[in-house]
Parts: C-alpha cells; structure tokens; sequence
C-alpha cells in the first residue's frame, strides 16, 4: 500500500482540521500519516506528500516554508499535493488561469474584476498572485494539485502584531473577517482527486 504524508501548519486550527478531513477520505485507499511541520520530519518512506498551510502573507506560512527549502531535495522526487486555508480569493480580468492542477472552495465564491474595481488589497488576494507566490517557494517540484480552501479567522488566536494588523485590515475590508468559514465537503472532493 501506498504511503502519504500529510504535514501541516495551524493558527486557528483550520488548517489541522483539513488535514484529519483529507485523512479520513484517503484512509484505506493509502496508508496515511498525519503530523503537524516539525523541524526533523523524515519524508523518505512517503509516496506521497500533502503540505497543508493558512496562507500568510500570500504564500505559505514560515514553518512550512522551512519545511519545504529542508526537505527541497527529498521532496522533488515525491508526488507534492497542496492546500492552502484562505479567506478570500479574487481573479483578476487580465490575469491567466495558473497552468496547474487547482482547486477552489465554491464557498470561496470567487470572482472576476477589472483592475479598475480591484484595491491594492485586492491585487494581493489574487489566484495568480497566491499562484505566484506559492511557485517560487516550491521551485524545482513538481506540485500535483494545489487546493484553496475557506478556512477561519480568530484575532485572539494570533501574536501581537498579527492581532494588530488582521484588527486594521478587517477593519478597512469586509473581505477578510473573523469567522468559521471551514467547507468539509469542499476539503473531501478535493482529497478524493489524489
């Protein structure tokens, strides 16, 4: 039987939840394994690999991308799946499709807008953009599918200055919010594609 691993990264705790979810729906079909990113994860007796991540900052977060430039080598020659827990997501007129497999969540109701209507906030909450951002932190591997699902927001859960800015920018947007927004039936359809 096949072997995966599913590492993730979790601030308010979506991210792990949708990790025990693509679990669940791979279990039986594979032998799978579950563990939140640490620092010396052996990902050589995988088949497979599943990255989770709450997107920070339009990429991955910290720990997962030293996860990622530690195991560059090793993970280069494994089959490389990703998911990524968003809060919103737009797709900007002029801007391509990525030509990667990806998924997105229908709770995320993504839209298309012009470069008139879109903010500056808006330019970095961009498919392409997330694309971009998430192409060069995986350079040199081959990511099967990508999948961007709504996740959750609680300030509290946050450091200081994360609190900070998350308090200024759902202040000024009503894109990005606090809430549960987690789409388990999203998570599993896009599990059941690996």
């Amino acid at each position: 039987m096949k072997r995966i691993l599913i590492v993730y990264n979790t601030i308010s705790g979506s991210t792990g939840e949708m990790a025990a979810i693509i679990k669940e729906e791979l279990d039986g079909k594979y032998s799978v394994d579950m563990m939140p990113v640490a620092k010396n994860l052996a990902v050589e007796n995988y088949d497979a690999v599943i990255i989770g991540s709450p997107l920070r900052w339009g990429g991955f977060s910290r720990p997962i991308r030293k996860f990622i430039r530690n195991n560059r080598t090793v993970l280069g020659g494994k089959k490389v799946f990703c998911y990524l827990s968003v809060l919103y997501i737009v797709k900007m007129e002029h801007q391509p499709l990525p030509d990667t497999d990806f998924y997105v969540d229908p709770s995320l109701e993504i839209e298309t807008i012009t470069d008139k209507e879109a903010s500056l906030f808006d330019k970095k909450h961009t498919l392409w953009y997330y694309h971009s951002v998430i192409s060069k932190t995986i350079r040199g591997m081959k990511i099967k599918s990508t999948g961007f699902f709504h996740g959750r927001l609680i300030v509290d859960r946050l450091g200081l200055v994360e609190k900070i800015i998350m308090k200024i920018i759902t202040s000024f947007t009503s894109k990005e919010r606090e809430g549960e927004f987690l789409n388990p039936a999203a998570v599993r359809e896009w599990a059941r594609g690996i």
